[in-house]
């Protein structure tokens, strides 16, 4: 919130191509949001998109549009990222730090329907939205349809304490993937689990190699 509001009043007094109309739309806006803990504004498509192709500011840009209440701020961040073959890092960031379901579940479809940057990393307890039970389908398409191991293992954090038999039957998959790390995260899920499945000796060997190497 007060990256934005800082960019705006920078935006006001700077050299960028800016209507009057805007300037003096940049600073209602930040008037509103002052003292303002969530950033949860809406109509904000006609100011931000030019900045959404202003490198410095495009990160901060598309997080306010995605976590915008209004429908047409967030289709904008959706849009964008359709039309990419590889979806970028400030794209990707705006999905998962949103707190709106669907933006997560767009979040999660990118993740096998996208070129991912190399240098992405997830962090699933960041999102909490991540571990709800409207998200748990999406979850589970995902696992079944992401190939790279990174995210895989990444992402199996989003999976603990889950006893339902898809989420606990991932998990078990992935205990035997050929990669390493996605069995060691996948074994560390399963700690404080009470799913039978986790105490079969044939998981629980699966689980102990993984987590005692």
């Amino acid at each position: 919130m007060r990256n934005l509001v800082t960019l705006i009043w920078s935006l006001i007094s700077s050299d960028l191509t800016v209507t009057d109309f805007n300037r003096q739309r940049m600073k209602e806006l930040a008037v509103r949001m002052k003292g303002k803990r969530q950033l949860r504004i809406g109509d904000l498509l006609e100011l931000l998109q030019p900045l959404a192709n202003i490198s410095t500011v495009r990160g901060i840009t598309l997080a306010a549009l995605a976590n915008s209440p209004t429908e047409k701020d967030r289709k904008f961040v959706t849009d964008l990222a359709d039309k990419e073959d590889s979806i970028s890092l400030e794209l990707l960031n705006s999905l998962f730090e949103s707190k709106n379901p669907k933006n997560l579940s767009y979040w999660l479809k990118y993740l096998y329907t996208k070129k991912i940057p190399a240098n992405y990393f997830i962090f699933s307890n960041e999102q909490p939205l991540l571990k709800s039970d409207e998200l748990l389908p999406d979850l589970h398409i995902a696992f079944l349809k992401i190939k790279d191991p990174k995210i895989l293992a990444q992402l199996v954090e989003a999976l603990r304490g889950r006893t339902d038999a898809q989420s606990v039957d991932i998990v078990i998959t992935l205990l035997s993937h050929t990669d390493s790390t996605v069995r060691y995260f996948a074994a560390l899920t399963t700690r404080d689990n009470p799913a039978a499945r986790f105490k079969e000796p044939d998981i629980q060997k699966l689980i102990q190699r993984d987590l005692h190497k």
